[in-house]
């Protein structure tokens, strides 16, 4: 029998058969599991992690915090860097000071399940000194308001101003000027797979195997030869069937560093799948913004002149550094030609997921 072919997506009848392969259907020998666990406080000093207990714990393989890491445990750039982004803040693979958010990575288990892993998490000791946090949008400007980053004053990462013609002189000519403000709540994508990875570490050609449930295959690699100090040669990433992206799954994770160097120090396959708690808390949010607009028209209804502002919530750090903002600023007249433009973005730390 046949299968019938659309002309646009090849893969439907294999997927809708149910033959498609996805992080979580791969199974490789000796594999080991991981599991994560996260702050409950959006801002708080670290002030020790006691893992005893957890490599005590049946089936535990490994227990570890961001000083067995070591080297590795460095920000992971942005995958988009701009000059406007005067702050760049990635996120390290396991906090080393302070977390910034609820649900950043402080510690990792490696077990010989997915269970044992979950159960030894709950056997690991966190002192937090809990601190002030900047939660609000337009809070988060003020004066007084808490530091995300200490040596960011104002908590801003940067921006910068499109323009076209001359607002300032069209606006004052416009028969009717109309100016309104938006606010857009931050939205989060749900696809039916969540985040998933899968590690292999090939000790004789020194080199690393990596299937991630990514959209940015190379991102991902070369953030993982980074933190590991390899060569990209020596880093393969492969992305299997991926069960909806939507952007989310668009920039490299800590997740992916942490399963890539358990991977080399164990010296065993590891994986680590998302659940859909994580997924809320530890998975890049998106479209917290406000946004102010001057629209001035003449008689006809003809758009004269826009003048817009935008603060954008980035979060704790700026993965996609000033993309999404950027992104705002083309798309913000929509379909209507105005011969003058004015556009300015700002970019903000919060205590929030990013």
């Amino acid at each position: 029998m046949h299968e019938r072919q659309s002309s646009g997506r090849l893969e439907d009848p294999r997927l809708l058969a149910g033959r498609g392969r996805f992080v979580g259907d791969i199974r490789l020998p000796g594999m080991l599991e991981m599991a994560v666990l996260r702050s409950p406080h959006a801002h708080a000093r670290l002030l020790g992690i006691d893992t005893t207990a957890a490599l005590e714990a049946p089936g535990v393989v490994a227990a570890v915090t961001a000083a067995d890491l070591g080297v590795a445990n460095r920000p992971i750039p942005p995958i988009v860097v701009h000059p406007g982004l005067h702050a760049p803040r990635g996120a390290l693979p396991l906090a080393q000071d302070e977390t910034r958010y609820v649900g950043e990575p402080v510690a990792a288990v490696l077990a010989e399940d997915r269970y044992r892993a979950e159960d030894a998490l709950e056997q690991i000791t966190v002192t937090y000194d809990v601190l002030p946090a900047a939660s609000g949008l337009e809070a988060a400007l003020a004066s007084d308001t808490p530091r995300v980053h200490p040596d960011i004053p104002d908590n801003c990462a940067g921006g910068w101003t499109v323009e076209t013609g001359d607002v300032d002189a069209a606006l004052p000519g416009a028969d009717r000027v109309f100016r309104e403000r938006f606010e857009i709540e931050r939205g989060h994508g749900q696809p039916l797979e969540p985040r998933g990875v899968v590690a292999r570490w090939d000790a004789v050609e020194e080199s690393l195997t990596v299937w991630s449930s990514t959209q940015v295959a190379h991102a991902v690699r070369d953030a993982i030869a980074s933190a590991l100090h390899l060569p990209a040669r020596q880093v393969r990433v492969i992305v299997p069937d991926v069960g909806g992206g939507f952007g989310l799954k668009g920039t490299p994770y800590p997740e992916e560093i942490l399963a890539a160097w358990l991977a080399r120090r164990s010296g065993r396959p590891v994986r680590w799948i998302e659940d859909r708690l994580e997924h809320f808390v530890a998975t890049v949010h998106d479209r917290l913004q406000i946004h102010e607009v001057e629209a001035g028209v003449d008689r006809s209804g003809r758009l004269l002149a826009l003048r817009h502002r935008v603060v954008v919530d980035l979060g704790a750090y700026a993965p996609f550094g000033l993309l999404i903002g950027g992104n705002v600023q083309l798309h913000m007249p929509g379909p209507y030609a105005a011969p003058n433009i004015r556009s300015d973005m700002l970019g903000v730390y919060t205590n929030r997921t990013p």
